[in-house]
């Protein structure tokens, strides 16, 4: 699971070429939040891309990345198109309480509380 904050990273390993990195190499969607606009850096001498998103990702939702075909290796080898999906986090807030955790148990476990 992911934060609504985090940033996506693909690592291709050979060198990518900079002519290929525009705003659309990466199209990243939340299927809550919709389409996300965001900043594309190429990191780790080229090896890698970096994309931060201009506005965080909706609690529990499912992002997903598909990478351009039109990436190529400073050898104009195509990088090929890849797609996946992650979950974004819910809220913290969500879970129990210690006292949620013993006022349910004392309902329906009175035996573990009885002295």
């Amino acid at each position: 699971m992911n934060s609504p904050s985090t940033n996506i990273i693909i690592r291709y390993g050979k060198t990518l070429s900079t002519s290929g990195i525009d705003n659309n190499v990466i199209i990243t969607t939340g299927n809550k939040s919709g389409f996300h606009s965001g900043k594309i850096i190429l990191a780790e001498e080229n090896k890698s891309i970096l994309f931060k998103p201009d506005v965080q990702f909706t609690e529990g939702e499912v992002v997903t990345v598909k990478l351009s075909r039109r990436l190529q290796t400073i050898d104009n080898d195509l990088v090929p198109e890849l797609i996946y999906k992650f979950k974004v986090t819910e809220n913290n807030l969500n879970k129990i309480t210690k006292n949620d955790f013993e006022s349910y148990y004392k309902q329906t476990c009175p035996e573990f509380f009885e002295n």
